[in-house]
């Protein structure tokens, strides 16, 4: 008798430690996905759009700067030189970037990522689901 109440003591005190891990493991996950979720992250898509932009306002200081000095006979300016060859400089490697960034929204894991955004979604309403279950049911084991 004494064996008996020992095994059902143990059984329910691991059951106590598995069901303590299992709140906190779908705590932790129910809280923190609905969260990445809304924050969201950055996309290949949006990246190439802001590198884009600050091509276009690169190129407009250029041409301003070069709009100034174009129509004089003086040469232009030491320090407006060096300023265009910087701005120069940036456009190009932001020409660079967007060629990679463009590259890479054409990949295969990147398309992959889009389709599956869908699924993500339904992982979060089964997980709201199965945590609202277990808190609102209780399940509990007898003996």
């Amino acid at each position: 008798m004494h064996a008996q109440n020992l095994m059902v003591f143990l059984l329910n005190l691991l059951s106590l430690f598995g069901m303590a891990l299992l709140i906190a493991y779908t705590g932790y996950g129910v809280t923190s996905l609905p969260a990445g979720m809304i924050r969201g992250s950055r996309s290949v898509h949006s990246d190439r759009r802001e590198v884009e932009g600050e091509i276009e306002e690169l190129e407009r200081q250029i041409q301003e700067i070069e709009g100034r000095y174009e129509g004089r006979e003086q040469a232009m300016p030491e320090f407006e030189v060096r300023h265009l060859n910087r701005l120069e400089q940036q456009a190009r490697l932001l020409n660079r970037t967007r060629r990679n960034l463009e590259q890479s929204a054409r990949s295969a894991i990147n398309r992959l990522i889009l389709c599956c955004r869908p699924f993500q979604v339904g992982k979060l309403l089964s997980r709201i689901i199965t945590f609202r279950s277990c808190c609102c049911y209780g399940y509990h084991v007898r003996f």
